[in-house]
């Protein structure tokens, strides 16, 4: 029944897309299914239809790790739907499917804490249409979904083992964590991991018996899941250790999307600071990941929840979210900084706002508390009533004093002294403009609040009706249900766009804009990047923060920025001659305008000569000065082991290759002279060079180039080698996730034999 429930609501709310087929995608335009994820999926997971396990990504930033940047995703189980069919309808039936998952697994977790039907219904409800899970489908967060949606299992799982230990809860944890971890987003793992730990804690030290069984039993689930993703998290770590955010992030950009206090009103009325359908948002950061909602009713009965359970539980449960609560906050308060200076991994991520997940999770588990407490003719209090009634009547005032000239002055102020001196609004404020603009937000804050204030009425209302109705009273579970669907749709639908996958590849094609008409030459597209793992075509950046380290400093240097500051993102401040060597042929600017950049690098050229620089910093200020020309001489870091000799005028060799995929290009080179072989791709220490058979040299190194490009020494004579993405880890991870699902298999089999051992023998 709860499955069937559930599956109705998401079939009403989804339906029409689900079963009109077609083009349209579930999430926005120009949010990231748009922009990014799109992409990677049609390449990755075509790259797996053709038999090819693509670890490198040719496509973007010159080359990067792929199979190891987590949002892959290629060994989630679910995401195998993009094997089977189209690649919309494979995003439309992947989120409304995580979306039942995540509130079946909420159910699952009530009803195991002994509430009844409607309650849990409830709890699955407000999981689905909560402000810090559905929004992320209006901004296109495919991985993120599917991570959230197995928290709720995991801890299920956590209170099974404090409850009564059991086998099938360590299998059933361990699986859980290992599908958040394969989901492809880190961040969600990770701050489930600190929740968790809270959790678990605060539960054995107000245990009546303390004991460590329970935690013990935790561990083996996480370690469990270890094993079970080593295929996914190993091969990640390794590509982690060459991205640019290896060695972490610096405070200023970690500090980024922090929870801003005034946020807090979004957990009674989600559309005060604008929508993404009505009067702009113009709050800080983004709306998706800023608002705390869970319905009017939700909250209250959070309220009530809180008297609803046991003592020593409330304790748990309320330290827990006031912890996460101050996380959420981020640089608003000093915590933050000191976990980003101390704590291992805490460094990597910025948007601390993402812990208003686990926290709203603690908030539907109270207010389902709080609806089973008030179930029943009689069992409302009039005093409760009367305070709800009071409360409604507060909001309305508050939303009326907004609506005077003082409202908007306020609001004139808030924005000049806050928002735009702290730059954490995206909205573009026009300071002539600002009284006009605060008055209209006044008038939609007014409005937000006094349609709070009905709810609650309406709410009080329909309490009313349980204390003075039986009838009503032994069904106010089911109406208050009702009531939070009503709310939650209401809120869901401003969330509820598409786009047509069509729109998301690049207005002007790569291929559009290569005057040279050489395929191998890239373009550096700032409009969608990210289009040319779905074309085929080749770019010089793109939109993920798994660009290399080296590589993402040497862009920034072309641009005139500090190296040691790069980021994933790229401002273009000119079109440097130094462009050249990434074999950038065009630029195609936000604006729609297309520069064509002379003389781009081949991507293999024979060098006959080079010279070796004291240090990578020194290698960028050989790359500066105005006489280094890059088809004459190639930087290295380190002794190619080669002997310069003059080389005579004309070819000094000649390239081809022989076989290419995504990890490994198999060339025959010839060489006059010793030289060195530049490779105009993105270099990292995973790449290495492999003598064939037929080769002259039995050894090939594969050192930088130019900072951050490659280059091989070769000898005079002939060569054939392959250069490779070389994963070790790969290989270790698949042997321990296989043996690990071995375990789980024969673990989950003895069990079910076990059970049904038991079942014949008792009478």
């Amino acid at each position: 029944m709860p499955a069937a429930i559930l599956a109705s609501i998401l079939l009403l709310f989804f339906g029409d897309l689900l079963f009109s087929g077609g083009e349209r995608i579930l999430s926005a335009k120009g949010t990231d299914a748009y922009a990014q994820f799109i992409h990677w999926y049609a390449f990755g997971f075509g790259e797996l239809k053709n038999g090819q396990l693509p670890l490198w990504n040719p496509h973007i930033y010159s080359g990067a790790p792929f199979l190891g940047a987590f949002q892959s995703a290629l060994f989630y189980p679910l995401n195998w739907l993009y094997l089977i069919l189209p690649l919309p309808v494979a995003i439309n039936l992947g989120i409304v499917l995580h979306q039942f998952l995540g509130g079946y697994f909420f159910q699952f977790w009530l009803q195991r804490r002994g509430l009844p039907l409607a309650a849990a219904m409830l709890g699955s409800v407000l999981f689905i249409f909560s402000g810090a899970q559905f929004p992320h489908i209006y901004a296109g967060h495919l991985p993120h979904l599917a991570a959230m949606a197995w928290a709720p299992l995991i801890f299920l799982a956590i209170d099974s083992q404090f409850e009564r230990p059991a086998p099938v809860w360590l299998l059933a944890g361990g699986a859980a964590i290992a599908m958040q971890i394969l989901a492809g987003h880190p961040q969600y793992v990770y701050y489930t991991g600190i929740t968790v730990v809270l959790y678990c804690s605060l539960l054995t030290i107000t245990a009546r018996e303390r004991s460590w069984k329970a935690p013990a039993g935790v561990a083996v689930m996480y370690l469990l899941a270890l094993g079970l993703s080593s295929v996914q998290w190993l091969p990640g770590l390794q590509a982690a250790a060459e991205c640019v955010r290896s060695g972490g992030l610096q405070y200023k950009m970690a500090a980024m999307f922090s929870l801003p206090p005034e946020n807090l009103l979004t957990l009674l009325a989600p559309g005060f600071f604008g929508s993404m359908d009505g009067f702009p948002y113009w709050g800080r950061w983004y709306l998706w990941e800023m608002s705390l909602f869970i319905t009017v009713s939700g909250l209250v009965l959070a309220v009530r929840g809180i008297g609803a359970i046991q003592r020593r539980e409330r304790t748990v449960v309320l330290i827990i979210m006031v912890v996460l609560l101050l996380l959420a906050f981020g640089k608003h308060t000093p915590l933050h900084q000191l976990l980003f200076n101390i704590l291992p991994g805490f460094d990597l991520f910025r948007s601390s706002a993402k812990f208003t997940f686990p926290l709203l999770l603690f908030m539907i588990l109270l207010a389902a508390y709080g609806a089973n407490a008030w179930s029943g003719k009689g069992r409302v209090s009039q005093s409760a009533i009367n305070r709800i009634v009071a409360f409604g009547v507060l909001v309305a005032g508050c939303g009326c004093l907004l609506l005077t000239s003082q409202g908007a002055k306020f609001l004139a102020w808030f924005i000049e002294s806050v928002l735009i001196k702290s730059g954490d609004s995206y909205y573009m404020f026009n300071p002539a403009a600002l009284p006009q603009f605060a008055s209209e937000a006044a008038t939609n804050g007014a409005v937000t609040l006094l349609f709070a204030s009905c709810t609650l009425l309406l709410l009080a209302a329909v309490l009313w009706g349980a204390r003075t109705n039986e009838y009503i009273g032994e069904r106010l579970g089911w109406l208050l249900l009702l009531l939070a669907l009503l709310e939650g749709g209401f809120f869901a639908a401003g969330f509820r766009s598409t786009f047509d996958r069509r729109e998301a590849i690049a207005p002007v094609s790569a291929a559009a804009m290569k005057k040279t008409g050489d395929k191998d030459s890239r373009v550096l597209n700032l409009v969608l990047a990210n289009s040319a793992m779905s074309t085929g075509e080749f770019d010089v950046w793109g939109d993920d923060p798994f660009v290399t380290k080296r590589y993402a400093q040497f862009m920034a240097y072309t641009q005139g920025m500090d190296p040691k500051k790069a980021t994933q993102y790229l401002e273009l401040r000119q079109n440097s001659p130094l462009l050249r060597l990434a074999r950038c042929a065009a630029v195609l600017t936000l604006d729609g305008q297309i520069t064509y950049l002379e003389n781009p690098l081949p991507r293999f050229q024979i060098v006959p000569d080079w010279k070796v620089v004291a240090s990578a910093d020194a290698v960028l200020e050989e790359l500066g000065k105005a006489d280094f020309e890059p088809t004459k001489r190639v930087l290295l870091e380190s002794d190619p082991g080669l002997q310069h000799v003059a080389a005579q005028s004309g070819a000094v060799g000649a390239v081809t290759v022989e076989q290419e995929t995504t990890d490994t290009v198999t060339l025959n080179v010839t060489t006059a002279v010793p030289a060195i072989l530049f490779v105009t791709d993105a270099w990292t220490p995973s790449w290495r060079a492999v003598s064939l058979p037929g080769s002259s040299q039995r050894e090939y190194k594969l050192l930088p180039g130019d900072y951050a490009f490659r280059a091989i020494p070769l000898n005079a004579g002939v060569h054939r080698l392959r250069m490779e993405y070389h994963s070790p880890e790969l290989l270790y991870g698949g042997w321990i996730s296989a043996g690990s699902f071995l375990c789980l298999l024969g673990g989950a089999l003895f069990l079910a034999l076990h059970q049904r051992v038991k079942a014949k023998a008792s009478p």
